[in-house]
């Protein structure tokens, strides 16, 4: 399975063949540890290559959930 594929089939639940995987890592990993986190990559492909914020958010939208607090969805 792909990694499309792997998490289309979890969103459906159409038992995929395994959890699809993401991992977000702090800036400072990648400074310092750019290494150890290529090295995992390569041997735990992720499924999930990015996230976007919706289409229609302008930077405004963008960057008021860059702040730290609550956030109610309309």
């Amino acid at each position: 399975m792909t990694g499309r594929e792997r998490v289309r089939a979890t969103l459906l639940f159409d038992r995929p063949d395994r959890v699809p995987r993401d991992l977000w890592s702090l800036p400072y990993v990648n400074l310092f540890q750019q290494d150890e986190l290529d090295r995992l990559k390569a041997k735990y492909p992720m499924d999930i290559s990015s996230s976007q914020p919706s289409p229609d958010w302008d930077e405004k939208v963008v960057q008021a959930t860059a702040t730290a607090g609550s956030y109610i969805d309309d």
